[in-house]
């Protein structure tokens, strides 16, 4: 009997690691066309941010419909990916991270000559009708 316990443990402790391992679905769109939609998806709704009611419930239904159009993938599919993703909060700060490096590392590759403009209040003497 001890034998059998013997040889029966390490089997039990396999089994059982094995069944704990977290398994990883794919997701129905890959990362980097989903964190491109995300980057969309974040500037409508900051550009909605200060709206309510039906007019912001409206805007927001055209915004995304654009976005999926544009990029070219249902909705469905998006959700779908934003459902796996946030079932799994290690994964999906992970992403997010990986999402703000790449975020981080276009603006520094924009061109470094290129000047913004900056407008100053104009000069009220300016103004004045001769």
């Amino acid at each position: 009997m001890n034998k059998f316990l013997i040889l029966l443990t390490p089997l039990l402790l396999l089994l059982l690691l094995l069944g704990c391992k977290e398994e990883i679905q794919s997701l129905p769109l890959n990362e980097e066309k989903l964190g491109k939609i995300l980057i969309d998806v974040h500037v409508a709704e900051a550009a909605m941010q200060r709206m309510v009611g039906p007019k912001k419930d409206s805007l927001r239904e055209l915004y995304y419909d654009q976005i999926f159009e544009i990029h070219g993938v249902s909705q469905t599919s998006f959700e779908e990916s934003m459902s796996l993703l946030t079932q799994n909060p290690r994964r999906l700060r992970f992403f997010y991270e990986n999402l703000i490096d790449e975020i981080e590392k276009e603006k520094a590759n924009r061109n470094p000559k290129r000047k913004t403009r900056t407008f100053s209040k104009p000069n009220p003497d300016s103004l004045s009708q001769e």
